[in-house]
């Protein structure tokens, strides 16, 4: 089986502005932020990273931090927009998938599903909501 993952697409885009957004990163920060937070299961390609920072550089979504030696780069309030656009887009992405996956699980791993459905269930909840459940779980 491959264990490869493939990024929806847009998906890597979408976190190099929002990583620019919170703080001057490098190619390299981007990388090893992304393996860390998906447990090494997705390690972009340095080209594929620096790909998507030359084109976000030439649209004006991100740019060059000024006064470091050190390639670090932020988003622009143009890239900021555009973080607010996809924002929404990818929400209603995950819900979207979360049904599907839980449908599948339903058919192949029932104890699964229940899993899933929750999953479902909080991405399509209020923000309130879903931090009363987290604070009642101790997540």
């Amino acid at each position: 089986m491959d264990n490869t993952f493939k990024a929806p697409q847009g998906i890597l885009r979408a976190l190099v502005l929002a990583l620019a957004s919170r703080a001057p990163v490098t190619g390299i920060d981007i990388i090893k932020e992304l393996e860390r937070a998906t447990n090494s299961l997705w390690v972009p390609s340095p080209g594929s990273v620096y790909f998507i920072i030359g084109e976000l550089k030439n649209s004006g979504h991100l740019m060059t931090m000024p006064g470091t030696n050190e390639k670090r780069y932020i988003a622009t309030s143009k890239g900021e927009e555009e973080i607010r656009r996809t924002r929404a887009a990818f929400s209603a992405g995950l819900v979207r998938n979360a049904l599907i996956l839980s449908t599948l699980a339903e058919m192949i791993h029932p104890e699964g599903a229940v899993k899933l459905d929750l999953v479902r269930r909080i991405l399509e909840a209020p923000d309130d909501k879903v931090r009363t459940i987290v604070d009642k779980l101790n997540l």
